[in-house]
């Protein structure tokens, strides 16, 4: 065999090799989907969606990354508490994926990731799992409760709210029952109160409870008990 033979076959191994481990690209997240604010059967729809790539990749796994306005960050609670929920109903593997809420400067935004063995995650910025709010937001109702059913499936106001005030010391609480019995509306004021002293260890000087008439004529579909939050 002759050097330059010798030569030309080396350097054709050689560039093969490099072919071969350029061709093997590094595993990387795939962003499955992303939405801002949407109704909640659509909400519930893209979950599903979500939970196939999951079930059709069984050696990837998920991070669902909510992120928003520090002050709206009960809107982002809120969507995590949805999907856990619908997770629960689903009968899906909530091991499959985490879910991350950050604080940014747009509004509400959800993203759904599948991310590949060996890949590495999306960065998560301005990461946030507290119940911290700002101390100059404006006050306003942060969940309440209703007969009435709905499309999305039921999550706990009052424990979210009750996890707002124990993080936000200097916070307050105001609870507004609606009843046309007013001794039934003052029944349900204690056991709130209750609820939030005994769980929560929320002082009870930090609360206050106002009864008020169901609105409208006749029949009522609004909330029957209302969380509003006081910086």
């Amino acid at each position: 065999m002759g050097w330059k033979f010798r030569n030309l076959l080396i350097c054709v191994l050689l560039l093969g090799s490099v072919n071969i481990a350029f061709s093997q690209q590094h595993p990387v997240a795939i962003l499955v989907d992303e939405h801002g604010e949407t109704a909640c059967d659509e909400s519930l729809g893209r979950m599903d969606t979500y939970f196939s790539e999951l079930r059709n990749n069984p050696s990837g796994t998920g991070l669902v990354i909510i992120s928003g306005r520090p002050e709206n960050k009960d809107r982002s609670i809120l969507r995590q508490s949805i999907l856990e929920a619908h997770t629960k109903d689903r009968g899906f593997n909530a091991g499959r994926f985490r879910i991350a809420r950050a604080n940014s400067n747009e509004d509400l935004k959800v993203q759904y990731w599948l991310i590949a063995p060996g890949a590495d995650e999306p960065e998560i910025v301005g990461l946030d799992m507290s119940y911290n709010l700002p101390w100059d937001m404006k006050p306003r109702m942060l969940g309440y409760e209703s007969d009435v059913g709905g499309v999305c499936p039921e999550v706990d106001d009052a424990a979210t709210f009750g996890a707002f005030l124990r993080a936000n010391k200097r916070a307050r609480g105001n609870v507004v029952i609606r009843d046309k019995s007013k001794v039934r509306a003052l029944r349900r004021a204690a056991r709130v109160l209750n609820y939030f002293v005994a769980k929560y260890g929320i002082r009870r000087s930090r609360l206050r409870t106002f009864i008020a008439k169901p609105e409208g004529p006749t029949n009522y579909y609004g909330p029957n008990v209302e969380y509003w939050y006081l910086p």
